[in-house]
């Protein structure tokens, strides 16, 4: 939405999200991905796929028109996204929800519970800061013409809403994680989801011993056998009287 122009993140809020989830794309390994974009609504911009560099191409071409309808609805986006994995025996299913927590419609948690049901976990992460910043209006060359206002002529703040992406996070047994101006903001997700993918093998050594001895028992029975087989010959000594 136009709030993820804001600037309290450098350069703003989408860019640096934007700029995460390319690390974080680097990081998969044979992991299907897929992108969807919301605003007041939602629409599947990228099915899912194993094909990074479409991905990142897909990625980095999001900006804030892409959906006219203005809003966040982030319960269309979890809503598309949960239907998007069909697969229900995958071992992990996981979805990454990037937003500045804003709400507008408030089924995010009951979505959320049906994720729950489904086993799909839902990484949330909040982009933006507490202190906020001011809506930029951008020209068609992209560059700031004013700032959005409300009805009563002031300045819109858009503030990280972090508590609904924390709750999100909580039902689904998943973790919230913040995009903010420190370098490498999706490190602890990406460590997260490396987690998922590595099993504890646990090899048994069984050590069974082979007796052997019976060949050498048989051996010595087969010496003895033709011993007694050879002709004995009696010697005297001689004994002079």
């Amino acid at each position: 939405s136009e709030s993820m122009n804001a600037k309290d993140v450098t350069p703003n809020r989408l860019s640096k999200a934007k700029y995460e989830l390319n690390r974080l794309i680097n990081d998969l390994d044979g992991d299907r991905i897929g992108i969807i974009v919301f605003s007041g609504s939602a629409h599947l911009h990228l099915p899912l796929t194993t094909d990074y560099s479409a991905a990142k191409l897909f990625l980095n071409s999001i900006d804030t028109d892409i959906v006219q309808t203005s809003g966040t609805s982030l319960s269309s986006a979890m809503d598309i996204a949960i239907n998007q994995i069909k697969n229900d025996n995958e071992k992990y299913k996981v979805i990454v929800l990037i937003s500045d927590g804003e709400d507008h419609e408030g089924k995010a948690l009951e979505i959320a519970q049906i994720a729950k049901e489904r086993k799909i976990l839902i990484y949330t992460v909040g982009v933006g800061t507490i202190k906020g910043a001011p809506i930029p209006i951008m020209n068609n060359q992209g560059k700031r013409i004013n700032f959005k206002k409300d009805s009563n002529g002031k300045i819109v703040t858009t503030i990280l809403n972090e508590q609904i992406l924390n709750e999100i996070a909580s039902i689904t047994s998943s973790e919230y994680y913040r995009i903010d101006n420190k370098a490498n903001a999706l490190s602890p997700l990406i460590n997260n989801l490396n987690l998922l993918e590595k099993k504890e093998l646990k090899t048994q050594v069984f050590t069974e011993y082979e007796h052997r001895y019976q060949i050498f028992l048989l051996l010595s029975l087969l010496c003895l056998f033709i011993e007694f087989l050879l002709p004995t010959k009696n010697k005297f000594s001689n004994v002079q009287k």
